[in-house]
């Protein structure tokens, strides 16, 4: 909870000293995961805030078709049930602010 005050307060580092502190943090709840995201995102490091973001969600289904909602544990570029072309989403994305 500290790390979530710190990243409230715009303070990144200080966030990710209390988040480096955890044991084992792959067994750390969803929240945890969350964030390391915005830790991460916050830095400019997108990619590792897609991972971690990616941590916080169910991984056997992280893409899924926006037009008939099929879900795949990866993307497709083609969707074999409603049969559109790069209609699959990832449920983790970042946009560019």
């Amino acid at each position: 909870m500290t790390a979530q005050l710190y990243l409230a307060d715009g303070n990144v580092e200080a966030a990710a000293r209390e988040l480096e502190a955890v044991r084992e943090p792959v067994k750390a709840p969803s929240l945890l995961h969350a964030l390391w995201g915005d830790v991460h995102r916050r830095r400019g490091r997108l990619e590792e805030a897609v991972s971690a973001y990616a941590h916080v969600h169910d991984k056997q289904h992280a893409y899924e078709c926006g037009d008939c909602h099929r879900r795949s544990a990866e993307w497709l570029g083609f969707c074999p049930t409603c049969r559109r072309w790069d209609s699959y989403r990832s449920d983790v994305e970042i946009g560019v602010t």
